[in-house]
């Protein structure tokens, strides 16, 4: 399982230090998280227009 998606992966990286945040969102978005969480809100906002 890739680290970021442990459930206390993004706990334990906020906790570790000061420029936490911002490496947890690049771990994110190195593993196309980000674009998928925006791929998969997009949609839902779609289907419920529908």
């Amino acid at each position: 399982m890739i680290d970021a998606l442990k459930p206390t992966f993004a706990l334990d990286v906020l906790e570790s230090g000061d420029d936490s945040i911002f490496e947890l969102v690049n771990l994110f978005d190195e593993n196309g998280i980000i674009d998928k969480l925006a791929e998969t809100v997009t949609n839902l906002i779609e289907n419920s227009k529908k």
